[in-house]
């Protein structure tokens, strides 16, 4: 699918050569016109002008800087997504390691008797259900969080705004 077509004024040049184009300046991190001009290949037939890229970034009416944004918010879009589903899997790793301290403090404790000098198996009890309690809930809250559309979430601020019980009222004395 390309991100510019060719109008009348610049009909010279293919859809095809001026995505390729776009895609040279996208990846070079949208440089100047004339920067781009110098990034372009050597063998690129026919090659634009500085002015006619200076147009095809800024001016035009599919203007790379436009559709460049719209890549850049997918691009945004993606890595939230991504930090999100990587702080799910932290958070369920982290709910595993404390059950799994847990267990063996338990099991220690169970096959040893409760010798309260054993301060590191009593420390891994702690500290297991310490994570655990951490880690409860959280990975669902976030999966939950990212599932939902921006619409859905504006919806649940303005539920939790209006819910709140706090009254403004005026001040007579106020001077």
């Amino acid at each position: 699918m390309p991100f510019v077509k060719t109008h009348n004024y610049a009909s010279r040049f293919s859809d095809d050569l001026k995505n390729e184009i776009f895609m040279i300046w996208y990846q070079a991190g949208k440089p100047s016109p004339s920067i781009l001009y110098n990034l372009l290949p050597e063998d690129l037939y026919p090659k634009p002008a500085v002015t006619t890229l200076h147009g095809w970034i800024y001016t035009s009416p599919d203007n790379f800087k436009d559709a460049g944004e719209l890549l850049d918010e997918e691009v945004r879009e993606e890595i939230s997504e991504k930090l999100i589903q990587s702080k799910v899997e932290m958070f369920e790793r982290h709910a595993l390691v404390g059950q799994k301290l847990q267990n063996l403090a338990l099991e220690f404790l169970e096959t040893e008797g409760i010798e309260w000098t054993t301060a590191s198996a009593v420390r891994a009890l702690v500290e297991g259900v310490r994570i655990e309690m951490q880690s409860m809930g959280i990975p669902d809250m976030l999966k939950k969080i990212s599932d939902m559309t921006d619409d859905d979430l504006e919806e649940e601020i303005k539920k939790l705004a209006t819910s709140s019980p706090v009254t403004i009222e005026p001040l007579d004395d106020y001077e």
